[in-house]
């Protein structure tokens, strides 16, 4: 690694470390850009969309149901503004998500630089720019990547704050900010407020904890959990299938114990045990061990013997390991889903870098002792040069497949029936937000058999939570509706008709309406009676 000391805050930033950044920086944009303008909306990024017509409309996302739509507030917020000033097209939706994704590469190194060293920072900065998942969710109207960015600003104030001591109220301030914003980007985020308030007891006592100052801090921090929580309650409670014409309330938990192998297996792996992840997986684990072994040398209290650069990182792994500990077998179940641990891949990156650094100055102390301190300068700065290389070409390929995923493209599905629908005709969907996106209308929303969503009872019969839509979660119901309609059009995404509609219902779209057209995985039916 580069020769650095400790205390790398106070180096200047060099030729090397600057055009390192700005490499990195064009890469990550670039790869996020090529996504939004080649990928087509996601599924859920129509969610959002919606929630945002709903507050240029309302002010808030208030749902036909009475629910409030909180999930990604800050975000459908953001996105009713860029769609007041006229930004319909994707790419203008999904430039704040672009920009608050490249926040967070920057973000990245200037904190390695400061805890560790100017070689951790670009390192950490190019495993995040080049992370196919960030690349991925960092290019979609979609929460996460907002959320990766206010997760890791409060991470940054609350180390100035807390760990290092500096009591300003400028990082009071910004922590609350910084807070508030994570939390109502997504719900997970009150996982970190209890651990942040355990280490501030830890380091800082009781005393400094309970000055008014501080206590309003947490408080504050507090109570936008508080609020989220009161916000979800507004509405009916979320239905779930249960038979055919059969919806009950759904109990969903923030959290609920339980072990789930499968899951667990399905949230860790893309992030920890993919080919390209398994060295950076090594060397967290290998920091796990060396800090471990440290602390069991140490004969006083390690707080206040531990260099800078080793507290930073331990702070690091006592965000990252019960945080994980807990979305693995302490969450809802859904929430068990690599995209829910996207907030806390920056910390992974810095820890791996750190760790990296650290055996890069014991290299550099070995060739030192052997072949001098001007060849090891040298040694350093190349190995440096070759790891980030390394990072770019090794990541490359899954970062371009990122900007390649394929969705079903439920706005050309859509555009076909704009372009040959007649006046009066009815529209049956399972993305009805799509829809209304679209067309600016839906009639029935088709529902699969594992439905868990908005919904509620007006005149008797089960409607969309989302537009008050008559549901259709049966054969019998589908072919009442396409009974009663002169020309009905069926719009679903093959992977979800296949797999997510009973046998019954498969049936009857298929034997009851024309297939007439199939491309980009998507299914188009249609059904005209005889006048």
């Amino acid at each position: 690694m580069r020769p650095e000391g400790k205390a790398a805050g106070r180096h200047r930033i060099g030729a090397w470390e600057i055009s390192s950044l700005l490499v990195i920086l064009i890469l990550g944009f670039w790869f996020r850009w090529r996504y939004a303008v080649d990928v087509s909306f996601f599924v859920d990024e129509y969610l959002t969309a919606r929630a945002a017509q709903k507050i240029l409309v309302q002010g808030v996302p208030l749902l036909a149901s009475g629910n409030f739509y909180s999930h990604g507030l800050l975000l459908s917020y953001l996105e009713a503004m860029v769609i007041g000033l006229g930004g319909i097209e994707p790419l203008a939706m999904r430039a704040p998500v672009i920009l608050m994704s490249m926040a967070a590469v920057w973000l990245t190194w200037w904190f390695g630089r400061r805890i560790v060293s100017p070689t951790a920072g670009i390192v950490a900065a190019a495993l995040l720019a080049m992370a196919p998942e960030a690349i991925l969710w960092g290019g979609r109207v979609r929460m996460y990547a907002p959320l990766q960015f206010f997760v890791l600003l409060a991470t940054v104030i609350f180390y100035f704050w807390v760990v290092l001591e500096r009591d300003r109220s400028l990082y009071r301030v910004g922590f609350v900010v910084a807070y508030w914003g994570a939390l109502f980007c997504h719900a997970e985020t009150m996982l970190l407020l209890p651990l942040w308030g355990a280490w501030a007891l830890i380091q800082r006592g009781w005393r400094w904890c309970l000055r008014p100052a501080n206590a309003l801090v947490f408080a504050m921090s507090g109570l936008s959990v508080v609020i989220e929580v009161l916000l979800r309650r507004i509405g009916p409670p979320v239905q779930a299938r249960v038979a055919p014409g059969v919806l009950e309330p759904l109990s969903r938990q923030y959290l609920g114990f339980s072990f789930d192998g499968l899951g667990a297996q399905k949230a860790l792996a893309p992030v920890f045990l993919t080919p390209t992840r398994i060295p950076i997986t090594c060397l967290v684990v290998a920091g796990i061990i060396y800090l471990l072994l440290t602390a069991l040398r140490s004969k006083t209290h390690v707080r206040a013997r531990m260099p800078q650069d080793r507290q930073a990182l331990g702070y690091l792994y006592a965000l990252l390991l019960p945080t994980l500990g807990l979305l693995l077998f302490a969450v809802d179940p859904e929430w068990k889903s690599p995209r829910y641990s996207i907030m806390l891949l920056p910390h992974v990156f810095l820890i791996a870098a750190g760790v990296l650094v650290w055996l890069g100055r014991w290299l550099q102390a070995s060739l030192t002792r052997r072949i001098g301190h001007r060849a090891s300068d040298s040694a350093a700065s190349i190995v440096a040069t070759v790891t980030v290389i390394l990072i770019v070409v090794s990541s490359w390929p899954s970062a371009l497949a990122a900007t390649r995923e394929s969705v079903p493209r439920y706005d050309w599905a859509l555009a076909y029936v704009r372009d040959h629908q007649q006046p009066g005709d009815v529209i049956i969907t399972f993305l009805c937000p799509a829809a209304f996106w679209h067309l600016g209308r839906c009639d029935y929303l088709a529902i699969p058999t594992d439905f868990s969503g908005f919904a509620f009872q007006k005149d008797g019969k089960w409607v969309s939570g989302w537009d008050g839509v008559p549901i259709l979660d049966s054969a019998t119901g589908l072919k009442q509706a396409l009974a009663e309609a002169r020309c009905a059009w069926f719009v679903v995404d093959e992977g979800r008709f296949r797999t997510r509609y009973d046998a019954e219902f498969q049936q009857a779209a298929q034997e009851g309406m024309e297939l007439v057209a199939a491309e980009h995985e998507m299914l188009v039916f249609l059904r005209c009676n005889s006048p």
